[in-house]
């Protein structure tokens, strides 16, 4: 908190008392005290430091009293943390202590709108230049992937470039043996070149087209010139395996012409006399295989065993006590039951054991249902089926399922009946996993329904008696045909209408639904009138008015003029309200606190005041036309440091420009009339690199919105600004 301001000589400088000089300088001493420098105030809202800042006004706004070396600081003092932005003043450069979001697609734009940085979409970081993005660093770290849609160079030249400059590099001046490797930069590859190995490729080795000396595979002669055909040595070689060979009730021949096998089957220990259906030998114990049959009927099989099968086989019929047992699978064409054809179809009959394939079908009475009766399956009509749902089911038989449920009806009623003495109907459902009431149906005498919340209904008619227990809300109620409304209105109107009144009279107007209360005159015995809602007035045009808790309206004119609030007496438009004439004149006003206003009257004479405070030491000056202004107090000026590069001034300052290492631009501030900025060539080198003289956004300089340029050695001048005509002039 800085210095505080209190009222001094209130006391002293009263009308007809005599004012001391020492009363003046005890109030201007707490106003400079005030506005002092290294003191100042803060406008935080407290006594004697005025009330908080929320707005400030002008083009430009400076921070700081340049000086040298001091850092500058904006706190924003938060609940919990504070942000600060600190301009470092020999650095050049903005510090923030915390964090910068963006917090939406906005960018961070250099030098133009083609330069920036921002997320165009979530998650993604988006660096944009309309040339070129350098990136300066001893290491990049990317711990993603990189996709690269351009070319990608390294040091001015094409990663493909320099891949193969890299290999290249590596055959050109190694070690080989036998093999030499050339690479040509022309086209980026690698030549190789195999030396004279060491062997003798005299004859014909070097063609691969024969062996120099021949050898023999299983006897075959083979030189390399021809393929080798080992069939007849294989089929000799089996030949020989069945021609020695020891068999018995078979023999084989090998034919060596066609390389051929013939088998011939002796003469069976059976009578083969006649076909093979009349085979009625012994049998035949030792019989492995019967060949080919093209047809072989048999009256009774009798197997003198327990199996069914083959050698190896897994899958077995096993026989025993008239029952056989299959160990894997029976697939057969028909399946005849008791002399009736079974013609379901494998998942029909698995549809009966369980099956769980479903399909959608809309259902007839001709259609028909599979039942269980008393351990006889049938299929019954569907027809049945509804005339058993259609009958009374007990309650307690329905469960609830995992889907929802629907009843429905074409025609009649659904009743829902409980039975039981003074048993309630109640529907219940599930909230956030718990169960809850929706609705009671009471089964007793009363009859009552309990919604468990509000009822939400188009229309709902009620023939008998309505009692509220809480809160009736409605759009709209009508009560024997007339809205709510209008039958209060009447039944209150019909209660002044024929009423006795004492000094005042209450007239009902039933069009509007209002009742008109007239005072009568000279009422000297009331005390007190207190209402809500009250107006005292000629009419409704020119009145004051209580409609409002902890108001007081004052109309004139038909318009709300002012109004009384606690803490003030406020207009109800802005500058529309004059304190007095100036035929009519308040004689004296006394004001504990702070008078804002845009000008000061003096007679005749309307001073316009400044919008904003001027710097410290400076004084108001008019322009002889009642316009006042702040100016420096000693008409000096406030010289800053040595600039060497882009710089903006403020009003009253004086720049010492140096153009020895290159030109640059001085930026002249927002003006206000008189305000003034020198600018002197600090080397003398503005011939050789010239001084640029900027306005400030759309402001001109002698009537022109171009740059001024000073290219005069040791130039010395003076801008003044004039108006938004002509800006700012040179002086000098």
């Amino acid at each position: 908190m800085g210095a505080t301001y209190t009222r001094q000589s209130s006391s002293a400088i009263v009308d007809g008392a005599v004012i001391e000089a020492a009363d003046i300088n005890a109030e201007f001493d707490q106003i400079l005290a005030a506005f002092a420098v290294s003191t100042g105030h803060t406008h935080d809202g407290t006594a004697g430091e005025g009330g908080p800042i929320t707005k400030l006004l002008g083009s430009s706004i400076t921070i700081g009293d340049a000086t040298a070396g001091n850092n500058i600081a904006v706190t924003f003092d938060g609940e919990s943390s504070d942000g600060v932005l600190t301009w470092m003043e020999d650095e050049d450069y903005f510090q923030f202590s915390d964090d910068i979001l963006i917090s939406s697609t906005e960018k961070l734009q250099f030098r133009d709108t083609a330069i920036y940085i921002n997320s165009s979409v979530d998650g993604q970081l988006d660096l944009v230049a309309d040339t070129e993005i350098q990136i300066a660093a001893t290491t990049i770290d990317i711990n993603g992937a990189v996709d690269i849609s351009g070319a990608l160079t390294l040091a001015g030249t094409t990663l493909a470039e320099t891949i193969s400059d890299t290999v290249g590099a590596m055959v050109t001046s190694n070690t080989e043996s036998g093999i030499t490797v050339a690479y040509d930069d022309s086209d980026n590859t690698l030549d190789f070149t195999v030396g004279t190995l060491n062997q003798d490729t005299t004859g014909n080795a070097a063609t691969a087209t024969a062996l120099e000396t021949a050898r023999t595979i299983h006897g075959v002669s083979f030189d390399g010139t021809a393929n080798i055909d080992l069939s007849e040595v294989i089929s000799d070689t089996v030949g020989a395996m069945v021609t020695s060979n020891t068999e018995s009730g078979i023999t084989v021949a090998y034919q060596d012409a066609d390389n051929t096998l013939d088998f011939t089957i002796g003469t069976l220990n059976q009578d083969t006399t006649g076909t093979a259906a009349t085979v009625t030998g012994a049998a035949q114990s030792n019989i492995t295989s019967l060949g080919t049959l093209t047809t072989l009927t048999i009256d009774n099989v009798i197997i003198n065993g327990s199996t069914i099968g083959h050698t190896g086989d897994t899958d077995l019929i096993t026989v025993a006590s008239g029952i056989a047992t299959v160990a894997g699978e029976v697939s057969m064409t028909t399946l005849d039951i008791g002399g009736t054809n079974v013609t379901a179809t494998a998942a029909e009959l698995n549809l009966i054991d369980g099956g769980t394939s479903t399909g959608s079908i809309t259902l007839a009475d001709a259609d028909g249902f599979f039942v269980n009766d008393d351990g006889v399956s049938k299929l019954i009509p569907a027809t049945d089926i509804k005339t058993y749902i259609g009958s009374s089911t007990a309650a307690d038989d329905l469960t609830a399922g995992d889907a929802a449920v629907t009843l429905s009806t074409t025609s009649g009623n659904i009743t829902i009946d409980a039975t039981a003495n003074d048993s309630d109907i109640i529907f219940k459902g599930t909230d956030a996993t718990a169960d809850i009431t929706m609705l009671t149906l009471d089964g007793s005498a009363a009859g009552a329904a309990t919604f468990n919340d509000k009822i939400i209904a188009t229309e709902l008619d009620i023939s008998g008696n309505v009692d509220v227990d809480g809160t009736l809300e409605a759009d709209a109620i009508t009560v024997d045909g007339t809205t709510l409304a209008e039958f209060i209105s009447d039944t209150a109107g019909a209660m002044f209408s024929s009423n006795t009144e004492t000094g005042i009279t209450a007239t009902y107007q039933d069009a509007d639904n209002t009742i008109d209360l007239a005072l009568a005159a000279a009422q000297t015995t009331i005390t007190s009138l207190l209402a809500t809602d009250i107006k005292i007035g000629e009419d409704d045009q020119t009145k004051i008015d209580f409609e409002t808790a902890d108001t007081i309206h004052f109309y004139a004119g038909n318009q709300n003029q002012l109004k009384l609030v606690d803490g003030g007496l406020v207009p109800l438009t802005t500058n529309d309200v004059d304190l007095g004439t100036a035929s009519l004149q308040f004689k004296n006003v006394y004001v504990d606190g702070t008078t804002f206003t845009d000008a000061l009257g003096f007679g005749t004479v309307v001073m316009t005041l400044p919008t904003a405070d001027g710097n410290a030491d400076q004084i108001l000056t008019t322009d002889g036309s009642g316009a006042l202004s702040f100016v420096d107090n000693s008409g000096g000026t406030e010289w800053a440091a040595v600039k060497t590069g882009n710089y903006t001034a403020s009003a009253g300052e004086g720049v010492f420009a140096n153009t020895t290492s290159a030109a640059f631009t001085v930026t002249l501030p927002a003006g206000s009339i008189g305000d003034e900025v020198s600018i002197i060539d600090y080397a003398g080198t503005f011939d050789s690199n010239a001084l640029t003289v900027a306005a400030n956004g759309s402001e001109k300089i002698h009537g022109s919105t171009d740059d001024l340029t000073i290219s005069v050695e040791r130039a010395a001048l003076t801008l003044v600004f004039t108006d938004g005509t002509q800006g700012w002039l040179v002086r000098g």
